[in-house]
């Protein structure tokens, strides 16, 4: 099967516009050097300030978030498959409200909801929490639509930010052991514009409670399989794929739950 990503690439070098495929009119050349249509790139610069090709940002990317809050705590617990180290427990809070403009439904009320999510405690595990953290102060981290899970009209549901909100059950049930996770949702940040490099913060350890903080908390198992996620995710370029006009981005089985 042919890929669109490719055929992106492809346009794009031949002077064909990426986004609607026909030959590029009043050409944009947007500084990671790939050409569109001004027409086509200014309306996907509305839905997403990014090129369609190689996912470069362009500002910075808002969501449709309605007001809420993120709290995090720190705690003991283990997680399966990072025994050690404890664990970070991040509760989501949303009121309900009126929705917006920018909403499917705008003047549509929406319901009040709470989501608990957990991560390692391990360096890995908060590099995770401070792009969490990015993501949900630019409203990325939910939107308000209709439930994937439930099938409900006006309701608040991820967006496209993939969390474990389960303790244990794998991946089947949103839980650990999950050894790829770090490096899935990182992949996912990145696509919202989240930069992965991040400058390294230090942790008050009266507020972190005395907990361990080590380097590298993964069982001794799980190690390999990481190690081969990381190899395949720095040989790929994990492009956003555009067709008919609209970004598609790529995605981990978020779910709304």
């Amino acid at each position: 099967m042919e890929n669109p990503a490719n055929n992106s690439k492809h346009a794009d070098s031949t002077g064909d516009c990426a986004i609607c495929l026909e030959r590029i009119q009043r050409k944009k050349t947007l500084k990671c050097q790939h050409s569109f249509c001004s027409e086509c790139i200014d309306s996907v610069f509305r839905l997403k300030p990014a090129c369609p090709i190689c996912n470069t940002f362009y500002g910075v990317y808002t969501g449709t978030q309605p007001q809420g809050t993120m709290t995090v705590t720190h705690s003991f617990l283990k997680l399966p498959g990072f025994e050690n180290c404890g664990s970070i427990v991040i509760q989501y809070n949303f009121p309900g409200g009126i929705q917006g403009a920018e909403h499917p439904n705008p003047g549509v009320r929406y319901s009040s909801t709470s989501r608990t999510a957990y991560l390692p405690d391990c360096a890995e595990g908060q590099k995770v929490l401070r792009l969490l953290r990015k993501a949900f102060n630019r409203r990325l981290t939910f939107t308000v639509g209709r439930s994937a899970t439930t099938g409900l009209n006006n309701v608040i549901t991820w967006n496209d930010i993939h969390h474990k909100t389960s303790i244990n059950g794998g991946p089947e049930s949103f839980g650990y052991p999950d050894p790829a996770y770090l490096f899935r949702v990182q992949e996912e940040l990145r696509l919202k514009g989240m930069p992965l490099k991040l400058d390294n913060v230090k942790v008050d350890r009266k507020k972190r409670n005395g907990l361990r903080n080590p380097k590298n908390c993964l069982s001794v198992h799980h190690k390999d399989e990481v190690m081969r996620h990381e190899a395949v995710l720095a040989s790929r370029p994990w492009p956003s794929i555009v067709r008919h006009c609209r970004v598609r981005a790529i995605s981990f089985g978020c779910h709304d739950n």
